[in-house]
Formats: C-alpha cells, structure tokens, sequence
C-alpha cells in the first residue's frame, strides 16, 4: 500500500487502497479482534494516512459477510470503524473514509449461484445504518451471479440504494465474465460488453463518486470470476474495453 501511494503521486493517478481484517470466503477472521490487535489496526491506518494523506481509505472490504458469518465481530469492527474514522480525520481531514458492503447480498439477492434464494426479507440495509460517519458507501457488485444476462437487470437495480441513503457511492468492484463455462450460466465477450453499457445505463442517476472494473486481465481465480478482464491475455481488448473507458 506504501508503494502504490508514492507511486501514484509520482506519476498521477489515485490509488484507493482498501484494508480488510478477515477472509471473504470464508468469514474468519485474519487475527482475532482482542484489544492489542484492534488498538495495532487503529495505529496502522492512522500512520498510513499521516505520512501518504490518501484522497480515499477504505476499511472493510464486503463487510456485510463478516456480519453473515461472525455478528459478534461485525459489531467489534463497527466500533473500530468509528474509532479509526476519527483518528484518521485527525491527522487527515481531506481523506475521506469509508467501508464497502457486497451489494448483492445487502439487496437480498441470495439466489442464483450463491444457491439461495432471492427476497427483499434477507435484505442487510439495515447495516449501512452502523456507519453514520462513512464519507461514501462502498459497493462491490457482481450480477453475473444472479443472472444470466445483463437484460434481466431491472431498471432501479442500482437506484433502489438511493431510498436508503444519501451519500456519494462508490463502486469499488464491478465486472461481468466474458466466457464462463460455468453449465447454465455460459457467457460471452457480447454479453460482458453489454453489461458495461447497462452498468451506466443504471447508474447514471446515482450519485456515485467511484466506479472501478479491478480486472484489465483475466485473474487466476475460479469460475466464474476467471475472464473477468477486459483484455485477453495475448494482449487484444475486447468489445467492452473501449466502452468502460469511454462510459467512465
């Protein structure tokens, strides 16, 4: 995270660097949230933004998963959150904080191939309320696991956030698989071209501040996250290349 920042005042772009205390996919906890190693988390990110004075800091990747798994952590890093905020803001005021949550899951989308069910009663918007003070809301959001195209997408999918809160969004993970073998759920590089232009087409009205596609090649992870790209690894774009840059 150090180098990246220097590095991005050296040569002009923004890096935002996003700090996560457990394991995604499997909601454990990276270290245990006893007071010395939640006073060590304080530290490091105040220390961080002291010396770098980052324009972004995010603390929690996906955090709603944590709550799903371990409520009783969720609860001790909400604390933490608010703890580490005013620090930050303290040696930082320009830097603005915030955690993300896995947008999908915050809608009550379970089904697909999360292999649950889809209703608006698992929905967790209610957490976005444990942090009042985050500058912008964070969103990871993947739709390609609860549908099976980009059409099926309805018209409020990223507004419907819009009746719960009023800040600035930031879309810090997004992208749609160009060919997934995935039986039932194949895709193609048309398919993830036009879920780029469907992403702005929803998004447009959103007050969103961020929007980030992680992935120019394809990652070395399991379907049906492998050719979320938008250039093959030979080096050729594909069709929604040039429409991410464009639209972004």
């Amino acid at each position: 995270a150090y180098t990246i920042a220097k590095l991005g005042k050296k040569y002009d772009f923004e890096p935002i660097v996003i700090v996560n205390i457990f394991n995604q996919s499997n909601g454990k906890l990276i270290r245990a949230l006893n007071n010395e190693n939640l006073s060590n988390y304080k530290k490091v990110v105040v220390t961080y933004t002291q010396e770098l004075k980052p324009k972004y800091l995010g603390l929690g990747l996906e955090i709603n998963l944590l709550y799903e798994k371990d409520p009783t952590s969720f609860e001790k890093f909400a604390q933490l959150f608010k703890d580490s905020y005013l620090a930050i803001k303290s040696v930082s005021k320009e830097t603005k904080v915030f955690t993300t949550f896995q947008l999908e899951r915050t809608k009550g989308l379970h089904g697909g191939l999360f292999g649950g069910v889809n209703s608006n009663g698992n929905n967790q918007w209610s957490l976005l309320d444990k942090f009042p003070n985050s500058d912008l809301i964070g969103l990871t959001t993947y739709p390609s696991l609860i549908y099976k195209s980009p059409i099926n997408l309805s018209n409020n999918y990223y507004t419907d956030i819009l009746t719960k809160t009023n800040k600035k969004l930031a879309f810090v993970e997004t992208g749609w698989p160009a060919n997934s073998k995935v039986d039932g759920w194949e895709t193609d590089e048309a398919e993830q071209a036009l879920f780029v232009d469907k992403f702005f087409e929803l998004t447009k009205s959103t007050n969103k501040e961020i929007e980030i596609w992680p992935f120019i090649y394809d990652p070395s992870v399991a379907e049906p996250f492998s050719t979320l790209g938008l250039v093959n690894n030979d080096g050729s774009e594909r069709p929604a290349y040039k429409k991410w840059f464009d639209g972004s």
